[in-house]
Parts: structure tokens; sequence; C-alpha cells
């Protein structure tokens, strides 16, 4: 019997992988036939085999699902925030056992680069929620090294000819992702602008009827078919208003703004109300007759929020209202009904998202209202929110207490917010309050013993919070005016732009903003906190061409010099309010 039950559920779990993605659910098909009968045959020796059932009621969801018990919330703790924080631990498991079980040097996954960039989706959400940040940020970066290593972009666009899907997800898809892990890098921001400069050379264009579309859903950086059935983008090709808006927002650029905003303006022109007058945007829409075959509103909410943030036009708003893309967790009774039925169904899938080894693009669950609840609103998913508009973001001291706090932001938008805070350690825990998304200005916190603090606040910009043991609660708001990210410039540097050159170190400066950079002192200070050398940069244009525009200044070392340690740093007095600071420093590692 055990023999023949581990070889029937081994059937069943290899089979169910190469049918995941079809759901192949007729007798017309053997493939079907023969998961179909080993699952028969299992229950006949074993009917209530766990994991078996677990893939019947997966496979038929009229299966009744098998036996799961809800956990109890502990006396003296919340249930929102234990159960917010049991589901934040199965998270985590599932997220780490692919990490110590799968995970390659480059990292890779085990389903494929491609496959593997769908799964690593998750991964910005959970580093802004403050789950690993540092281990999820390193293994979207190797694997991101990976896409380029293996000659998976050409000129920031796939390499090989396919759908409009796979060519986003061939590694533009990690370029996103690797832009909200690692916001202001100028490698990765150089990445996706270049990504963007050629999509707006080669993909979007003016149709015979003036409106800015996109020319083919089958292309590749060197080939695109535009005739026949290749004309018609898709609900999936608004993937493609990625670069567009992580350069227009993130960096500022106006010239991707200005893309985005007339490619939506086109799509706004095929909108049309459902019988409830609700407004659905075009889908597929055909470059050469400017034809629409079908709407709705899959995809296009991100660009359009986008559009609206920069523009104020309720234009742009009127369909994300109707379709209801921006949700609330509700009040904490809904938020544990939501978490429990998450867990259920996590812990229904947990062999079938772990040792099970489907393909890393079919691990599909949501982390949506965990993200809602912890930062106010998503920061990433693959699907419906591929771009971040998440007003906060977390960095414990200790990584681990992420998961012994439950948070709760709520009453929120990019200009105020409130947050209550459940830590159920035995001490204080210590925590950065990232401004993510928000607005850049002015703000008062009010902290958790009450005390008003006045700060500057918004996107990358911090501050620290000691949370005592229980409940408090926090909240603050912008009272000045709002400082437009696109009029604000940015130099940036990261490791790899420092060589060492005899009695020079050579720096290669980026600008990754909206407006020019005026000339910068530029220091090298050593590990003490000394400034060494000093020297100012010279001007450098803004990349409005989407061309990165770069500078090399050469600082001198004094003889004797213990270069390791020693960091670069630029305007060490912070006399410049500029677009990021988080990319003014880099500490030199070798000698």
């Amino acid at each position: 019997k055990e023999e023949h039950v581990k070889d029937r559920l081994t059937q069943v779990v290899d089979n169910y992988a190469m049918i995941v993605e079809e759901n192949t659910k007729t007798r017309r098909l053997d493939k079907f036939n023969q998961i179909d009968a080993d699952m028969r045959d299992l229950f006949r020796v074993d009917p209530d085999n766990k994991i078996g059932r677990s893939y019947w009621n997966i496979y038929y969801g009229e299966q009744v699902a098998p036996e799961y018990t809800e956990p109890g919330t502990p006396d003296g703790i919340p249930e929102w925030a234990f159960t917010q924080l049991e589901l934040l631990k199965e998270y985590r498991y599932l997220i780490s056992w692919y990490l110590e079980n799968r995970e390659i040097e480059n990292g890779e996954l085990g389903g494929g680069i491609s496959d593997d960039s769908d799964y690593t989706n998750y991964y910005p959400g959970f580093a802004a929620m403050g789950m690993m940040p540092d281990r999820l940020t390193d293994g979207a970066a190797r694997l991101m090294e990976a896409v380029y290593d293996q000659g998976m972009l050409t000129d920031g666009v796939s390499t090989i000819k396919t759908d409009g899907l796979h060519t986003y997800e061939e590694g533009v898809n990690l370029i996103l992702q690797m832009n909200i892990l690692q916001t202001g890098n100028p490698k990765q921001a150089e990445r996706m602008m270049e990504t963007a400069r050629n999509y707006r050379d080669r993909l979007f264009g003016v149709n015979d009827a003036g409106h800015v579309h996109m020319r083919s859903d089958f292309f590749s950086a060197t080939e695109m078919s535009t005739e026949g059935l290749w004309a018609w983008s898709t609900m999936r090709s608004y993937f493609h208003c990625a670069p567009a808006m992580i350069m227009g927002e993130l960096y500022g650029i106006h010239s991707a703004r200005k893309l985005l905003i007339s490619f939506m303006d086109s799509m706004l022109a095929h909108a049309k109300p459902d019988a409830r007058g609700k407004l659905l945007m075009p889908e597929d829409v055909n470059f050469n007759t400017d034809e629409v075959r079908s709407w709705g509103w899959n995809n296009s909410m991100p660009p359009l929020w986008f559009c609206w943030l920069w523009t104020g036009n309720p234009k742009y708003r009127a369909p994300i209202d109707d379709s209801g893309w921006i949700r609330s967790v509700g009040d904490k009774e809904a938020q544990v009904r939501e978490y429990r039925n998450q867990l259920r169904i996590l812990k229904t899938k947990e062999f079938l998202y772990t040792k099970g080894s489907i393909w890393t693009d079919r691990i599909q669950y949501s982390a949506d209202a965990i993200q809602i609840a912890r930062l106010g609103a998503p920061a990433m998913n693959r699907i419906s929110h591929y771009a971040p508009s998440n007003p906060v973001a977390w960095r414990f001291e200790d990584e681990e207490n992420s998961g012994k706090v439950a948070i709760w932001v709520h009453d929120c938008d990019n200009s105020h917010f409130s947050v209550e805070f459940y830590n159920t350690d035995r001490k204080p825990v210590k925590v950065k309050l990232i401004g993510a998304q928000s607005l850049l200005g002015d703000w008062e916190l009010v902290k958790p013993d009450g005390k008003i603090q006045a700060l500057e606040f918004g996107r990358t910009r911090s501050v620290d919070l000691i949370l005592p043991k229980g409940e408090s609660h926090i909240s603050m708001r912008l009272t000045g005016e709002a400082v437009p990210y696109d009029s604000l410039t940015d130099l940036g540097i990261s490791s790899e732009d420092i060589r060492i050159e005899g009695d020079k170190v050579a720096v290669t400066l980026h600008n990754v903003s909206g407006q020019d950079a005026e000339p910068m002192k530029v220091s090298l200070v050593n590990a003490s906190g000394k400034t060494i050398s000093s020297m100012t940069s010279p001007r450098i244009t803004a990349p409005e061409d989407l061309l990165p525009k770069t500078a090399v200044i050469r600082l001198a070392v004094p003889a004797g010099t213990e270069l390791k340690g020693c960091r670069i740093v630029i305007d060490p007095d912070n006399e410049i309010t500029e677009l990021y600071e988080t990319n003014n420093s880099v500490t030199i590692d070798k000698k």
C-alpha cells in the first residue's frame, strides 16, 4: 500500500504540474484522463490522503477540501493583529522555502528565468512590509544580472520574438522590480531608461487616426510583426507602459510622462460605458485600423493612476473609481475574515506551492490585503498593481521583528495617514517608517507617546519609531505645499561607479532626474567621517532623451590613505534637496 500511494501521488503531482497553466478539464485530452485516473486510484487505496485531497480540491473546486483547523487567537492579542501575523508567517514560509530549497547562485528558482521573474513580483511588496528586504533585493538583483548575462534583453527589449506578455516577462518586469527595490540606483534607472527609449522609438506609434497605440503584439528588440492579427494589442499590452510610468514617476522624466499621457489619452478616446454607466477601457486595439474589439479594466489602472497623479485631470480618475481598483481592507472584523480566508487557501495549497514544484509562474496567491493593511496600498503585484502606489514602507532594525508587529495603515492617501500597531514582542521594537509614494514636503508626526515632531518626509525619506509592547498609534499629515518630485534634480552613484586609479579615485556620476544637475560638491570621506579630498562636479543635463547623462570626476588620494572603508559622498553638507538621498554615498570595499 505504501509504495502504491507514493507512486500514485507522485504521478498526480507531476501530471498536475504539466496541466496547471492550461487547466485541462476535458476527456478528449489524455493528459486529463491520466491525472483523473491517478487521483481516483490514489483515493481507492488511501481515500483520506491529505495531499491528494488538496489537489482534488484545487483541481475540482467543488470537491471538499481536506480538513483545516483555524488557529485560535491567544488571550490578550487582538484578533486582527494575530491573524495578520499568522498570514504574514505563512507568506514568509512560502517565500523562504524557495530561497532555501530552489534558489541557485544566479537567483534562479527552478522555473527558468522568465517564469522565475513572475514569482519575484512578490518580492517588492514583502520587502516594503519589512520582511527580509535585503535577502529579497539580493535575490532579485542576482536574477536581474542573469537576464543580462544570458542575453535575454537586447537594448532593453526581449531578444526573442514572442507575444507581448512574454516579451515583458523576458526581463523587463525584473527591471521594474529592481527600480522599486532599489529606487534611485543609477544602474537600475538607466536600464529602465533604455527600455523606455526603445519602446518609445519602436513599439509606440501614431496611427492614421492620430492615436498613439502599440504597433504590435509580436515583436523582439530587432523584429516586429505589424500585419494582420499581430497589429492587435491586448489587455496585457498595458504592461509595456511600465517603463514610461517608472521613468515619469520615480525619476520625474517629463518626456516619459508625455508619452504615457499621449497613449492613455488615445486609449480613453476608445473608452465606453457599460450597461451600468461605468466607464470601460479598451483592451484589444488594432493599430492599423484603430478598431477596438473588447473593453474592460484589466491592467489599465496603473497607467491611469499615474496620469491622474501627474495632471489631476478627473478623466483619468473616472475609470479607476468605476473599477473599484482602489481597495480598503475595511474594519478589523473585515480584516480578520480576509486574513483567515487567505490563510485557509494558502494552507490548502502549501504542498502545491512548495514541494509540489509547479512552474514558478503558476504560484499565484493574493497578498494584496496584507499589503493594503501594512502599506496603505500595494507596492506591487503581478497583474493589477505592477507599479507602486503604497504611501509608506517599513524597515525594522531587527528584520525578524517584522513578523512580531501587526500594522494597520488607515484613513490614508499620499498626504496623510494613521497607523495602528500591535507589538507582540515583550520589548519595544525599533522600525523606520519610510515615505514610499507619499508626497514630499513638511510633515507633522504624532508619535506613539503623543509627542509631535515636525520633519521632512516623502519618497525614501524616513523617520525612526520605537513601538512599545502592545497597542500603539501614530498619525502623519502634510502641513505645507508638496514639492513636486519632477522639479528636483538627482545625482546618484552605485558601487560599480567607483574605480581606483593610482593616487586617484574615479567616480562616475549619473543624473537620474528630469532636471539638470547643477555643480555639486563630491567628497572622499574616511571611516571616521573626516573629509580627505573634495571637488565640484560639472553640470550634467537631464536625460530627457532617455539616454544616460553622466560625468567622471577624479578625487585625489593622499599618500598613505587606507581607502577600504572610505566613502564617496555627493553633497556631503546636504545643501541641495534632491529627488533621492539614498544614492549619494558608496563605501569603498577594496584597498
